[in-house]
């Protein structure tokens, strides 16, 4: 008897699992997902994805900027380095990029840091670091855009089922 009392709940709780088959129980309303009303359910789930598909645009429209403003920096600092350190410079960014998640608002002046450290003439440095700077400047949402795109915020893994 012993056995069966634990292996027939067992049973059920896996059929039960692999259906599908959503349980409303006290716990479901306690946390504000009363799964018997349907309608309910269904106008949650939609307000969730309207909220969702903004917030997706709105991430990949920053992500847009940020990658725009980065290729306007490269393309302003291109001629003024040999083509080999410009190509040095230019993997830096990406790699840094890419190591930072694509979060400009820590690769970035990194990014800047280091290729204007990379540079060994000195007339150069200053140059290609005033050109960084007023691109900054001339671009009012840069540092907008840097603080919104921060990968993690907004994407949370839940669902309404």
């Amino acid at each position: 008897m012993g056995v069966a009392t634990l292996l027939i709940p067992a049973c059920l709780l896996v059929v039960v699992a692999s259906q599908a088959i959503v349980y409303n129980s006290f716990f479901c309303i306690d946390f504000g997902l009363d799964l018997k009303l349907n309608e309910s359910y269904e106008t949650q789930l939609q307000e969730q994805l309207g909220y969702s598909l903004r917030g997706t645009a709105s991430k990949l429209e920053t992500r847009w900027r940020i990658v725009t403003f980065y290729k306007n920096v490269l393309a302003k600092i291109k001629p003024k380095l040999a083509a080999a350190k410009f190509n040095d410079i230019k993997k830096l960014l990406w790699e840094g990029d890419k190591t930072a998640l694509h979060n400009a608002m820590y690769s970035f002046d990194d990014w800047k840091t280091k290729a204007i450290d990379a540079i060994t003439n000195a007339a150069k440095k200053i140059e290609i670091r005033k050109i960084i700077n007023n691109l900054e400047t001339a671009n009012k949402s840069w540092d907008d855009d840097k603080r919104a795109w921060m990968p993690g915020m907004g994407f949370r893994k839940c669902s309404l089922k």
